[in-house]
């Protein structure tokens, strides 16, 4: 959005005046308007993701937990700069670290990314893209020994230490502890020139919503009004 951009904008808003033609500023996800190399990894859009590890010794423990890898975009890293693909690998942030008695049978549920819309894609042409999730009618009821009391979840949160090590008394048993994080998702403003090129703002936290608006339809009005780049 260089002084230039500002001009060709009043310039059209201004002929838009003069033809009695109304003007609408689109944001909605996937476009250059979305987001912009003004947003923050913090106030981008993000993933809950996680990690797991199995412990069996009892005692006093100092287990390092493995950081959780961000899951793939959708439309993959191709639409990366290279800064912009090292800001995604390395932003994370801790959310909660869990504890259970590790379950007799591994047993997850089906299509659990799409479910989660973790992904889903916006076109039923693409190869294996289900129209629909059915809707399940009759459920197996799972063994006992899949499953896990919420009475024996161990929130250990606190216990985690700045560089990823947990310190943690292990209680007799295999036990699965589970890192949650957040990651950013990878969505990106497209199609967009490279100078345009930035993550797309979280659409759920009121303070990135403004902060983007301010960097891109206040900055505009501004300069509509004052003709100056803010």
């Amino acid at each position: 959005m260089s002084e230039q951009w500002f001009e060709l904008f009043k310039h059209g808003v201004d002929e838009c005046k003069r033809l009695g033609i109304n003007m609408t500023l689109g944001i909605g996800p996937g476009w250059t308007g979305s987001g912009g190399p003004w947003v923050l990894p913090a106030e981008s859009m993000q993933d809950l993701v996680s990690s797991s590890i199995e412990v069996s010794e009892s005692g006093n423990k100092r287990i390092k937990l493995p950081i959780p890898v961000p899951k793939k975009p959708y439309f993959g890293e191709g639409s990366f700069t290279p800064e912009l693909k090292k800001v995604w690998e390395d932003f994370y942030k801790d959310v909660e670290v869990i504890a259970f008695p590790t379950p007799g049978v591994a047993k997850k549920i089906n299509d659990i990314d799409e479910k989660a819309l973790y992904y889903r894609a916006p076109y039923s042409s693409v190869a294996n893209v289900k129209p629909f999730l059915p809707s399940q009618t009759n459920y197996d009821e799972p063994s006992s020994v899949a499953m896990i009391s919420k009475s024996q979840i161990l929130d250990l949160t606190k216990q985690l230490q700045p560089d990823g090590t947990l310190n943690w008394k292990v209680p007799p048993g295999n036990w699965t502890i589970m890192r949650f994080g957040i990651r950013n998702n990878g969505a990106v403003t497209r199609p967009a020139p490279v100078q345009g090129l930035g993550f797309e703002c979280d659409k759920f936290d009121t303070v990135a919503l403004n902060n983007h608006l301010a960097q891109y339809v206040g900055r505009m009005f501004f300069f509509l009004f004052h003709c100056e780049v803010l």
